[in-house]
């Protein structure tokens, strides 16, 4: 195994929209197709490629594109309530990129701002969709995910 870190831009921040519902993993993973095809391997792989580049180069302005996905959004959509209406109000309230975290049903936005406005929209756009959760600003992490116990 061969890891390499990528430091993110220290004012970017992720919005994660986590509702009150669990995603069964198992579930989320039998609605993926066995097999994929070429032009979608290629297109994940290129915005893979994409996204690194873009937290190496503290570039926001590829996110929107980097976030786009084929191999797991379009299938697990289904499965998370309002996805689309929740992807959308985050970005007319400034997020440079979202997509589904994981399996979902978290959903994560990404900007250079301080992300406070994105919180408030997915929250919004989930109460009239009658989804029960709460956003929360996040720093990022080259690190990866860790908390602390106050």
């Amino acid at each position: 195994i061969f890891a390499s870190r990528v430091r993110p831009p220290r004012n970017w921040r992720a919005v994660v929209f986590i509702p009150e519902h669990a995603l069964s993993t198992k579930l989320a993973r039998k609605l993926l197709p066995k097999k994929i095809s070429r032009e979608d391997a290629v297109f994940n792989i290129g915005r893979a490629a994409l996204l690194v580049n873009a937290f190496a180069q503290a570039d926001a302005s590829q996110l929107d594109l980097a976030t786009q996905d084929r191999l797991h959004q379009p299938y697990r959509a289904r499965l998370v309530n309002g996805m689309d209406e929740m992807f959308d109000a985050a970005r007319r309230a400034g997020a440079q990129g979202v997509a589904l975290s994981g399996a979902g049903p978290t959903l994560i936005a990404f900007t250079e701002t301080g992300g406070e406005e994105i919180a408030r929209a997915f929250e919004k756009t989930a109460r009239r969709l009658e989804i029960r959760g709460a956003a929360r600003v996040v720093r990022l992490s080259a690190r990866g995910a860790s908390f602390r116990i106050v």
